[in-house]
């Protein structure tokens, strides 16, 4: 597993088995976004917290090259489909997780060795309940 990158030692991490798929995947993305739920179904961050999220995914060697899916694209489809430890919203649809509570997010992508070592760990972290004074923290 890669070095933490922000989240510290006592991150919540989890391993999610199967093929990465991006937003607008299709039916593979249908079947990443159920792997991601029932995986983190087992999650539980404070209610309202603050959240901050790391990705690193592994994908399957056909999709490597001209065929990887673009990082941000995976990123969208895995958090929406994190709505069972994240705040859940519903605007239109299905209910997704609440984008509005994610203060951080860190994300990798590369091939993994072969198709069964595909899939995703996250690490979250929820930070309290309320988001730091934006002047105080020196954020514009």
């Amino acid at each position: 597993m890669d070095d933490l990158l922000v989240a510290p030692e006592g991150a919540t991490t989890v391993w999610v088995r199967g093929r990465p798929t991006g937003y607008a995947g299709g039916e593979n993305e249908r079947t990443w976004k159920a792997a991601v739920a029932e995986t983190l179904s087992s999650v539980e961050l404070p209610a309202s917290c603050r959240v901050g999220v790391e990705i690193h995914f592994r994908l399957s060697p056909a999709q490597v090259g001209r065929h990887a899916p673009d990082l941000d694209n995976l990123v969208k489809a895995t958090l929406d489909a994190a709505a069972t430890c994240i705040c859940i919203q519903r605007i239109r649809g299905p209910e997704q997780a609440d984008d509005e509570m994610i203060d951080v997010i860190v994300a990798t992508k590369r091939a993994a060795a072969d198709t069964a070592s595909a899939g995703a760990f996250h690490r979250h972290l929820g930070a309290g309940e309320s988001r730091p004074d934006d002047d105080a923290s020196g954020l514009k």
